[in-house]
């Protein structure tokens, strides 16, 4: 299971705000549903709760996400998919990973959001990562990388969409 995966294909785009911010997680919810592990990585106020929220939204689970940093893992259910929101901050240790109650690859109609993820690398091998950085007072540069074959064909594909309605750059 800890099979090394190169990354095969990136989309980055600037956020102007919460709002774009908002706007460009709701489109990566088409992307994620309904099989999809999203690593996301970036520093503390760098939006990832509020991405992983707009992520969601578009499935009925807005409301339902805050941060699960004392929980480590909220789980839900939508449409027969099981929803795993993790927070790793608080981990300190990589052999940690294997107590939390999260699905093993293949997934089978299941979606991992993982803030500070980076330790679930070795776990899942087709996964997306996201990584937020500042650019600027207000901006974020959000950079999508895809990694393993089937993860970089969808993102491919949803981002020739995305880009062709203007949405990222």
């Amino acid at each position: 299971m800890r099979a090394k995966s190169l990354t095969t294909f990136t989309w980055t785009t600037r956020l102007a705000g919460v709002d774009a911010t908002e706007r460009v997680g709701r489109e990566l919810g088409r992307l994620f549903w309904p099989e999809a592990v999203v690593l996301l990585v970036g520093p503390l106020g760098s939006g990832k709760t509020t991405l992983v929220r707009a992520i969601l939204a578009p499935w009925g689970l807005a409301q339902w996400v805050t941060s699960p940093t004392y929980d480590l893992v909220h789980e839900t259910e939508v449409a027969g998919v099981r929803v795993y929101h993790a927070d790793l901050f608080r981990l300190g240790d990589p052999d940690e990973v294997e107590g939390l109650d999260l699905p093993g690859p293949p997934l089978e109609r299941a979606v991992v959001l993982a803030e500070w993820g980076t330790w679930l690398r070795a776990w899942y091998p087709e996964r997306f990562e996201i990584q937020l950085a500042f650019d600027g007072p207000k901006a974020r540069r959000l950079t999508v990388d895809a990694v393993g074959s089937e993860a970089a064909t969808r993102l491919k594909a949803w981002a020739s969409e995305v880009d062709g309605a203007g949405l990222g750059h």
